[in-house]
């Protein structure tokens, strides 16, 4: 009787061991990954259909005595100590004390760690990944941050990389005129990435960066003040180069659709002005080749609607690799130049204020600013380019002309140091140096 009873007692003893199911290794290994002090928890588990080594987890919870980290749905393939081949993570929830950070989507393809020899903290260089993507992130406390959708491509110490990011709203920013910003879109591409973010870790200058392609853009930047208030922003910009790795190159810039909207915020910088509004866009392009140093820049244009447009050419020789680590601008000779400025205002803006200030009508203030310019420009043997460019002033403050164009053409290429020479000696001994022409635009 007392045997029967003891095998029966052993028997309900040793029921449950049978009845719990094995563990899956992914899940195993996951929590060895997992740095202490974090605990694990999930409400179910199952293979994945596609990949049985794979699993997915619903209703994980990641717990550290501090935060804790929700997840609905969990997949994970290929993970090892050192990586992972895809990663999938649905309804993320973060708390940390006051602050929640929501993020619908994040999606992991490819990721590997190479610790460094010794250990330590784990560092940017040390990571390398095919891609990272978040979709529906939305932070909340003060300030307000939502973006629809990250993406970081080829991470990787020495690897050109792409990060773009769509639908950033930023709101509630506190002790600030501006309250509030959106971005539809920004991208960096041909960068190091994990050289960037290594070196903002680190605190230290970040590194050169890598020849071929390179490019930063945004489009639709907007800035909002107190209850939405519009205070102004950017249609887009573009900054793209292409470099060789003697640094030879171009570089493209375009800036476009500045706005500063009229508000309380703004009102006095736009009073200032005289106008109702700020819309100005700038563009500029540039070739450099090392050899001789020669840097080309075809056009520097800046426009701004209702004041007027300048734009600036110039060939600039000397500017060597060497001769920039100096940072010596005496190096450089001068080829040629341009410059073109055509009025939109600006002048009848400057007229008005100032024939107010004298209590004069702006006829007779345009009067004596023709009769300065005369004065100014009028020498004994002036040089032919100095009468044209007086000719060309007179011109526009008459209304005979809607801007003035001058060109630096001179004989032989001009060092610096012999301009700075030149200027003390006058006007027109620079004028004759430069082979400064000017002709008015009409």
């Amino acid at each position: 009787m007392r045997l029967s009873i003891a095998l029966a007692l052993a028997a309900i003893v040793s029921l449950p061991a049978f009845a719990q199911p094995t563990e899956h290794p992914a899940i195993a290994r996951l929590r060895a990954l997992l740095p202490a002090p974090t605990t694990l928890a999930f409400d179910s588990a199952a293979p994945l259909a596609a990949d049985p080594d794979g699993v997915r987890l619903s209703g994980v919870r990641l717990v550290r005595p501090d935060e804790t980290v929700r997840i609905a749905e969990l997949e994970l393939e290929g993970l090892t100590e050192t990586g992972v081949g895809r990663a999938v993570m649905r309804g993320v929830l973060t708390q940390d004390g006051n602050d929640t950070l929501l993020i619908a989507r994040i999606e992991i393809e490819r990721l590997r760690h190479t610790p460094a020899p010794g250990g330590g903290h784990p560092m940017p260089l040390e990571f390398g990944l095919e891609s990272l993507v978040i979709e529906g992130l939305e932070a909340v406390g003060e300030p307000r941050v939502s973006i629809q959708r990250v993406a970081l491509r080829e991470y990787g110490a020495g690897r050109s990389g792409t990060l773009s990011l769509e639908g950033l709203t930023v709101a509630n920013i506190p002790q600030s005129p501006v309250q509030g910003m959106t971005l539809a879109g920004f991208t960096l591409a041909g960068f190091d990435m994990a050289a960037l973010m290594d070196a903002a870790v680190r605190q230290v200058p970040p590194p050169s960066p890598p020849a071929g392609r390179l490019s930063v853009a945004f489009q639709q930047l907007l800035l909002t003040g107190p209850g939405g208030m519009p205070l102004g922003g950017a249609a887009g910009l573009l900054v793209e180069a292409d470099t060789l790795a003697n640094m030879a190159g171009t570089m493209r810039f375009a800036l476009r659709g500045v706005q500063v909207a009229n508000s309380p915020v703004t009102a006095q910088f736009l009073d200032a002005l005289g106008l109702r509004q700020f819309d100005a866009s700038l563009t500029f392009e540039a070739a450099y080749e090392p050899t001789a140093g020669r840097v080309t820049m075809p056009a520097l244009a800046l426009g701004v609607h209702e004041i007027g447009a300048i734009a600036l050419g110039v060939t600039l020789d000397g500017w060597t690799p060497a001769a920039a680590q100096r940072n010596d601008i005496t190096a450089m000779i001068l080829r040629d130049a341009r410059l073109r400025f055509v009025d939109e205002g600006l002048y009848a803006r400057a007229l008005r204020a100032q024939a107010e200030q004298m209590r004069m009508n702006e006829e007779q203030v345009r009067q004596q600013h023709a009769q300065l310019l005369g004065q100014l420009f009028s020498m004994q043997n002036a040089p032919p380019g100095m009468l044209q460019l007086r000719d060309s002033l007179v011109g526009l403050v008459r209304r005979q002309a809607r801007g003035v164009e001058v060109a630096l053409r001179p004989q032989q290429p001009v060092p610096v140091p012999q301009i700075m020479a030149a200027a003390p000696q006058g006007p027109g001994s620079l004028i004759r140096l430069l082979g400064l022409t000017a002709a008015p635009v009409r």
